[in-house]
């Protein structure tokens, strides 16, 4: 039976209920006879929920030492902690699409990867530490990993969560109530931790890269180096988002590099996934001798390589800003999420705002009609309201400020 994604959402309930009975009706075999302690930790969703799960990965790697930790991944994302010290193993997953709205077919892919993967460990703690609705079969693998504890948060924490999830609560041996108003989900995240560790403390999120990763910085980035001026200042651009609602149309990012190029000598450097080619093509051909197109062309920790040694960077709500955040010495985000909107929303920066020691947030100060507490629409639309002018001026703060500091520093 083949469900429509419209109809699987009003049937969340019975198909729930469905999937769940059926894997408590599954018997692995299984042959784990390991004595070290087992830790996985179940993170299937974007680049930046990711890179916002460092801090609880750095301090779980902290608080136990001893432990072989497990990060159980989305495929899409497994390169972020390729090099990372918090974890010992990186365990990509995906659902074939061709299972997706097959609940039979679905349930045959989750046993399979279990009895593959999960079966031939003795899992001593197994953590979901998303706060939000599970779309990715966390609940399920963390069911499937038959570990000695199972924590994560209440399928009752939002009405949406208790619809969406209903009946998940029964697959977890823990559960975390926290009704409070939603907080940055790196705190939520940590939270979870908080409750096996009390101890646990917030930190900021943190990449490791690989020597490989910064050669190829350096290499991409030689045109960036004048013979007798030295290097030049390096602007990176993050062109894309998961929607075109929270993308910020590249004729403001053209524009944005005409004030740029008009008052400073610099090297532009496009950043994105496939999905960013086109417009990074678009911005290398309105600036030929200026623009190192990069999107499309670079890993995870090839593109952080690059970011962390941008001067500053400017990009859209999206994965590569939050890594962004977490290497790059200035940072710019513009989010479509209005000011004067609900800042509860899950699209407001103050639940997902990139995090590091030098972030901008900049967003639209009201919505566009008719969006209200929330952009709702299908393009870019609220986002338009925040202007290159806007954004030229609060870089152009940062790089004054950065010269006052290099002058100071001499």
């Amino acid at each position: 039976m083949l469900l429509e994604p419209v109809i699987t959402r009003f049937l969340c309930p019975p198909r729930n209920r469905y999937l769940i009975n059926r894997l408590r009706s599954v018997q692995l075999a299984r042959s784990g006879s390991n004595t070290q302690e087992s830790i996985l930790v179940i993170r299937l969703d974007a680049i930046g929920d990711l890179v916002l799960t460092t801090p609880f990965l750095k301090e779980l790697r902290r608080l136990a030492p001893q432990a072989s930790i497990t990060a159980l991944v989305s495929p899409r994302t497994a390169g972020i902690l390729k090099s990372s010290p918090f974890v010992d193993t990186v365990l990509p997953y995906d659902v074939p699409k061709d299972v997706r709205f097959s609940p039979v077919k679905h349930v045959q892919s989750i046993v399979d990867f279990a009895q593959r993967h999960l079966a031939h460990t003795n899992w001593s703690l197994a953590i979901n530490p998303r706060w939000d609705e599970d779309n990715h079969d966390e609940a399920f693998l963390c069911f499937l990993s038959d570990a000695k504890r199972r924590v994560a948060y209440s399928e009752k924490v939002t009405k949406k969560k208790a619809f969406r999830n209903a009946g998940f609560d029964e697959l977890y041996t823990d559960i975390i109530f926290e009704k409070s108003p939603p907080a940055h989900d790196r705190d939520r995240t940590v939270g979870v931790l908080k409750y096996i560790f009390p101890e646990a403390e917030l930190v900021l999120p943190h990449l490791h890269l690989s020597a490989e990763d910064y050669r190829y910085a350096e290499e991409m980035l030689k045109p960036s180096v004048d013979a007798k001026l030295g290097r030049k200042r390096v602007i990176a651009l993050g062109l894309g988002a998961s929607t075109l609602r929270k993308t910020w149309p590249i004729e403001s990012f053209i524009e944005l590099t005409k004030l740029i190029l008009k008052d400073h000598d610099s090297t532009i450097v496009t950043i994105g996934g496939p999905g960013e080619a086109a417009p990074g093509e678009m911005l290398a051909k309105a600036f030929p001798n200026n623009v190192i197109h990069t999107a499309g062309r670079s890993s995870l920790t090839q593109t952080a390589a690059l970011l962390s040694r941008a001067d500053v960077y400017v990009g859209n709500d999206t994965g590569p800003t939050h890594i962004a955040a977490a290497v790059s010495p200035a940072v710019i985000a513009l989010f479509n999420h209005p000011l004067s909107a609900n800042q509860t929303h899950v699209g407001s920066p103050a639940r997902f705002r990139p995090l590091g020691p030098h972030v901008t947030v900049i967003q639209p100060a009201f919505p566009k009609p008719p969006c209200r507490e929330a952009c709702l629409q299908s393009t870019s639309h609220c986002i338009t309201n925040i202007s290159p002018a806007e954004v030229y001026a609060t870089l152009l703060k940062i790089i004054e400020k950065s010269s006052q500091i290099a002058k100071t520093s001499r």
